[in-house]
């Protein structure tokens, strides 16, 4: 049952409808307090009612389709599923190499060429992938306006504490990302030309990590919460600010690894270079551009 006295109707202009704990309203209606039922002589457009029930506040939405009613709307969640084609492509590399090279080597210092030669013809095929994909993502970038930053200081202004401006432009910059997503992403990263992470490192607050040696893309530190990744792909002055968060549908691009890398048998010529082919199938795409800011540094 309904708490009597416990019924009150705020209306837009924030009057007030109460009952007056005898089952009558103040507008003129009534209230079964066994029953629950509410009649209102009143228009109740844009209105809110609340009651107790068992000593409990209790808020009751009022749907407007439903016949009488027409008080707050409840917010509707959708969601929506479309596929999206994403092409592979094949990518192929010819590698060349010296038979008897390859045997001198392995007599002096115990290493299988062959073994080595895949290994470095593959990891090129990866890092040819990284490029065209991290490339993809800077072109498509659409989350907001493109940061522009000088290198230039201005006059008394140390290089250190310009660089600090670098900073605060990507901070804005991560605050557009989370309101691109009402919330629901932060910024995680950045993907940086080598000019670019050579400023941040003058940063306070960046943290630099250990640097790899196989080439390619690496992580070159953390600025506050920031990844920050150094990557040939982009030109030295360019990066790109990316929100990207755990689940699927939370992540800008996809790349789907068609046919894995795979090897022709080598064939040995007369003069005993060997060669052999390599390819790879695969494609990518940004699905969703709103996720990256790109950024230049200017002079």
């Amino acid at each position: 049952p309904i708490d009597k006295g416990s019924v009150v109707v705020t209306k837009a202009d924030g009057t007030t409808i109460t009952d007056d704990k005898n089952g009558t309203m103040s507008d003129g209606g009534s209230v079964n307090y066994a029953t629950g039922e509410v009649k209102f002589n009143s228009a109740l457009t844009g209105a809110k009612i609340a009651l107790t029930y068992n000593n409990a506040i209790v808020p009751n939405y009022l749907y407007p389709e439903l016949s009488g009613h027409n008080t707050q709307q409840v917010g509707d969640v959708t969601m929506a599923i479309r596929s999206e084609l994403i092409m592979g492509e094949e990518h192929k590399l010819r590698a060349i190499a010296s038979m008897t090279a390859g045997y001198n080597i392995n007599k002096e210092y115990g290493i299988d060429m062959n073994m080595e030669f895949k290994k470095q013809v593959a990891n090129e095929i990866n890092k040819e992938k990284e490029r065209l994909v991290i490339a993809d993502m800077f072109i498509k970038a659409e989350g907001g306006n493109a940061i522009t930053w000088s290198t230039t200081p201005r006059p008394g202004v140390s290089d250190a504490e310009h660089a600090e401006g670098l900073q605060l432009a990507l901070n804005l910059a991560a605050a557009q990302l989370y309101t691109n997503t009402s919330g629901n992403i932060s910024a995680t990263s950045i993907v940086a030309g080598a000019n670019v992470v050579a400023y941040l490192t003058k940063c306070r607050n960046f943290v630099p990590a250990e640097i790899p040696k196989n080439g390619g893309s690496f992580l070159a530190g953390k600025l506050g919460t920031l990844d920050v990744y150094q990557t040939p792909a982009l030109g030295a002055n360019d990066f790109f600010l990316t929100a990207t968060g755990e689940d699927f549908w939370q992540r800008g691009t996809v790349v789907g690894d068609y046919m894995p890398i795979t090897s022709s048998e080598p064939v040995t010529l007369g003069d005993f270079t060997t060669q052999s082919g390599y390819v790879s199938i695969y494609g990518y795409k940004v699905l969703n551009g709103k996720l990256y800011i790109r950024g230049r540094l200017t002079a």
